[in-house]
């Protein structure tokens, strides 16, 4: 990757984690710079537990609009862990606030392959219109 392609703390995070690196590399083929940088800063969110430098809250209830970048870094999750979706979905609401609440309720609801990879997910969000709303 060039570098400052998917902006400077994106590049550098990418540098350190050479495994998110190459599924990055592999997704940004067939998608736009600012569609990866997007996914990426959600990943990164996924780590920290942090949004824009503040702690991130999950809502008890309501509605959640879910964009690309989250359903892609979720994907990223299930792809570089090696886990089942099923699996990974119970994780999402701990780990990526918000988004990934409605993520964790929207693998249900939308009636995604509990054994699903994350090579299976990947194709089944570009397939998909984002963002997509989600209620708990």
């Amino acid at each position: 990757m060039q570098g400052n392609r998917f902006g400077k703390d994106n590049d550098q995070y990418l540098e350190s984690h050479p495994d998110l690196k190459g599924i990055v590399e592999q997704y940004a083929l067939a998608h736009d710079d600012p569609e990866v940088a997007e996914a990426i800063t959600f990943y990164r969110q996924t780590e920290t537990g942090y949004s824009d430098g503040e702690p991130t809250i999950t809502p008890m209830g309501g509605c959640v609009s879910i964009p690309k970048g989250a359903a892609v870094a979720a994907a990223w999750i299930v792809k570089g862990s090696g886990m089942s979706l099923k699996t990974a979905a119970m994780t999402l609401g701990i780990t990526m606030g918000p988004a990934g609440i409605g993520l964790s309720v929207g693998i249900g609801a939308w009636g995604l392959g509990a054994h699903w990879t994350g090579d299976q997910f990947l194709d089944w969000i570009d397939r998909q219109s984002w963002p997509r709303d989600i209620c708990v």
